[in-house]
Order: C-alpha cells, then sequence, then structure tokens
C-alpha cells in the first residue's frame, strides 16, 4: 500500500465497534473487533495484511467477542504479533457490573494462549506500527478505579475505565475513547484536556452515555466516528438525566461545535485517509 488509512467497520451484528488501520507497509492494526458475526467482514477489510497489533478497548461483549473466539480457536490468520489491553479484575467486574462480567470470565479463559504477545498499557505508554504513532491516555487503573454511583445499562464500570488512546498518522490524528462514560471523561479531561486535540474523534460508547461535551471540544475533531446502526443514530431515550445522554444529543453537540463531517457504520464502512 501507498497510504495510511483507517477503515471503520459497519455492523453486522446489532452494535458493535470495529475499526481497521493499515499502514503504508502493508500491516494491519485491529481495534476491537466487534462480534464473532463481524469476523468475515473483518477479515475481508484486512484481506492478507499482517496484524501488527490488536488493541482492546474494554471487555465487553460488542467490543471483544470476535478476539475471543479467535483465541478459542487457537489459531488464525488474524492471530497479532501484540495485543494491547488493560482490563479491570474479574472480581471487579463480577462485584460493580455482574451482568457483563461474563464476556471478561470467557476471555481470561483463554488469556494463557497471548501470554507472549500481550502488552498491559497504562497511561503514559506509547509504541509505533510503522508510520502509525499510538499515544495511551487513559486505561484502568487498579489503585483508582472509575465506579459509578448508579451502576446501569448505560453507566457501568466496563464502559467508564475503558482505554482511551490517540492515534497519529501522516496526515491524521485521531482520538479513540471506547466506550468511556461520562466520570471516565471527568478524569480524561481534568488530565489530558490539553492533548485531546485531533482531526477526528471515535464518539464515546456509540455516541449515547459518554463523555461530556468538554471532551469534544477540548478535542475540536473536523470529523466523527459513530459506531452506530440506524437505530442507534436516530436514538431519544427515556434516560435522558443523570449526563447519560441520547446520541441525538451528542449530535446536537457535534452540529453546535461546527463539525460537518460524520461517518457513521449504519451508512456501511467507510475508508478514511490518514
Amino acid at each position: 500500500m501507498s497510504e495510511t488509512a483507517l477503515y471503520l467497520q459497519t455492523e453486522t451484528s446489532k452494535f458493535m465497534m470495529s475499526i481497521i488501520l493499515k499502514t503504508k507497509e502493508g500491516n494491519a492494526v485491529i481495534i476491537d473487533g466487534g462480534q464473532p458475526e463481524d469476523l468475515p467482514l473483518l477479515r475481508e477489510i484486512v484481506g492478507d495484511s499482517p496484524v501488527k497489533a490488536w488493541i482492546l478497548t474494554h471487555p465487553h461483549l460488542d467490543h471483544i467477542t470476535a478476539f475471543t473466539s479467535i483465541l478459542r480457536a487457537g489459531s488464525d490468520p488474524l492471530w497479532p504479533e501484540r495485543v494491547y489491553y488493560h482490563f479491570p479484575t474479574l472480581e471487579f467486574m463480577e462485584e460493580t457490573e455482574p451482568g457483563e462480567a461474563w464476556t471478561l470470565r470467557e476471555f481470561l479463559e483463554v488469556e494463557d494462549r497471548i501470554r507472549d504477545c500481550a502488552v498491559c498499557v497504562k497511561e503514559g505508554d506509547t509504541f509505533d506500527v510503522d508510520e502509525l504513532h499510538f499515544e495511551i491516555l487513559q486505561s484502568w487503573d487498579p489503585q483508582n478505579p472509575i465506579v459509578p454511583a448508579r451502576v446501569g445499562d448505560q453507566n457501568s464500570t466496563g464502559n467508564e475505565n475503558s482505554l482511551v488512546f490517540k492515534v497519529t498518522g501522516p496526515e491524521k490524528s485521531v482520538l479513540i475513547l471506547g466506550d468511556t462514560g461520562p466520570l471516565g471523561g471527568d478524569r480524561l479531561f481534568s488530565r489530558h484536556w490539553q492533548d485531546l486535540k485531533s482531526d477526528i474523534v471515535q464518539m464515546a460508547h456509540h455516541g449515547h452515555g459518554g463523555v461530556g461535551a468538554e471532551v469534544y471540544l477540548a478535542a475540536r475533531p473536523e470529523a466523527c466516528l459513530w459506531c452506530c446502526a440506524d437505530w442507534l443514530y436516530d436514538e431519544i431515550p427515556h434516560y435522558l438525566n443523570e449526563r447519560l445522554w441520547g446520541t441525538m444529543m451528542t449530535r446536537n453537540w457535534m452540529e453546535w461545535m461546527g463539525v460537518k463531517t460524520h461517518y457513521v457504520t449504519k451508512d456501511g464502512t467507510h475508508k478514511i485517509l490518514m
């Protein structure tokens, strides 16, 4: 390849997040990967590119179960050279988000299969894949975990403790927020507001119940990545309280900020040059 590109993968499952980066050298980096139903399209996008890195933001169904299924199989053309992640402990997830702990439990059952290539990342870490530079801005912190006062489907500990990082390519930078919620966004903004400026931003938690508007104001993006099926992109939910705003509210923020370019997975897979 003679270009650096980001692919925002459309969903085959009901909802998910999967982003693929390809370098000028023809190598690939996968972010999350979605659910097992999303694997055929993921394979098609990656093609014969070696997967140099697989980055996992947090251990939820719509983000890591495709990867877990690959680990369970034990061998796959998508098997990565390095896996970057930092998940909460199973004990923490079972205590604070018991309904979602099963995805982490299944991952841990096969985690040993990546023991030689797993990298536990933390705030301040950096690494490179060809011309792409990665900077970790926030990760799970066992000494200071984020625990919402109200634990529920939309404000969960798994989301709030998502990995957040910035990817810088030759022409564009991308801020990956995972499913970070309002509390995680508060911490991110307080520690890194000056580092958030990015050309492109992946909208936190699929655009709903994510970080506050101040994070997006600090990022000042030219374009937004929305991992949203049509039912989610047009969402006006019942839980418009406790800062858990719906997708329509987040879209209004972006309109107010003057962002005119939006890549939405409901419209298909998008290729963006970096």
